[in-house]
């Protein structure tokens, strides 16, 4: 139904721009091969994800990071622990749940176990959720989406179910009743928004994202405000005392001028981390540390959205013990590391 637009190849394009051309299968076979699981073009996630693979398979000799951007970091959680994966896209609410063997993984066998063969490397802000629509679309605030078509993330993902929280929390609306949720892969839904075969585009990105950026190129633009929602008791479930939570506002023109806002929108924000499985080696989850920390500085004047992503956000929010590579990198640093966090010996 939702087939592939011109998005996904210039989305490729601005990835290559900022951090040089993702790892791809083959090349010599005596290199060895990390796979790496990301969520789809348009999020935060992506493009973190995309320029630690690029950065890291410059300079780390005869290894490779290879990156798949297809899935859910639900299930990529999952596959982690099961060795398939190397490195992947981790929440503070996925680790959570997957711990408690709830939600998604509730008839996930063993679940709980699972997770504790996983561990985290970095946290940085995702970004704040985005809900926006064309301006020619009549849409003004989040009440304005009943009856339309809403892309919401793909279904039984972390986001996908914030989103229909945030929608419930506003408005009182269900999906399927009060407003259709398309509910398909990131590359897909920002595709399908482009060519306006959905009415809502919302993802988690931190401003300027670039799939929102190039509508806003040529279309005028409105990101919905949620206004006084965030004093609801509904809305505050979603944030107070949620770790990975917090508020943050977009910037009234954070995408130019056909940014048609006339004030700073309020939203939700919210942490993910990368993240590794327990076998990977201290000695290459190190260096792939000091690679991507050492060259994230000369990257963000090409990269404005880079600028969130700092080492004094590495812990915020984490609920999982980090990987003895981190440990080494961050005492190198001198940086303090929360006593929770470190590896079981």
């Amino acid at each position: 139904m939702f087939k592939k637009s011109k998005l996904t190849i210039a989305t490729a394009a601005l990835a290559a721009a900022l951090a040089g051309t993702v790892a791809a299968a083959g090349g010599a076979q005596a290199k060895e091969f990390f796979r790496m699981a990301t969520l789809g073009p348009g999020t935060t996630p992506y493009m973190v994800s995309t320029v630690f693979a690029t950065t890291v398979n410059k300079k780390l000799d005869g290894k490779e990071i290879q990156v798949n951007a297809t899935g859910k970091g639900t299930q990529h959680a999952l596959e982690a622990a099961k060795g398939q994966l190397d490195l992947f896209v981790t929440a503070n609410i996925v680790q959570r749940l997957m711990s408690s063997g709830k939600a998604m993984y509730a008839k996930v066998e063993g679940a709980p176990e699972m997770s504790k063969k996983l561990r985290l490397m970095f946290m940085y802000p995702a970004g704040m959720y985005h809900f926006v629509v064309y301006e020619k679309s009549g849409i003004k605030d989040i009440k304005g989406i009943k009856g339309k078509k809403v892309f919401i993330g793909p279904k039984g993902s972390a986001i996908n179910s914030v989103v229909k929280a945030i929608i419930k929390g506003a408005t009182g609306y269900e999906p399927g009743t009060d407003y259709q949720a398309v509910e398909i892969g990131f590359d897909a839904g920002g595709s399908a928004f482009q060519d306006q075969r959905v009415d809502v585009y919302v993802n988690i990105t931190n401003p300027p994202s670039a799939v929102i950026s190039q509508v806003a190129l040529t279309n005028k633009i409105r990101i919905l405000p949620l206004g006084d929602v965030f004093d609801s008791d509904a809305i505050k479930k979603l944030y107070v005392n949620r770790p990975g939570r917090y508020l943050d506002k977009i910037p009234v023109h954070a995408y130019g001028s056909n940014q048609v806002n006339d004030q700073d929108v309020q939203t939700l924000g919210a942490y993910m981390g990368l993240a590794t499985r327990e076998g990977m080696s201290t000695e290459d989850v190190y260096a792939m540390m000091k690679i991507f920390w050492d060259g994230i500085g000369e990257m963000k004047s090409e990269a404005p959205w880079l600028a969130a992503i700092t080492l004094d956000k590495a812990f915020a929010s984490a609920n999982m013990p980090l990987h003895p590579g981190a440990v080494k990198f961050y005492q190198e640093k001198g940086i303090k590391i929360p006593q929770e966090l470190m590896p079981p010996m």
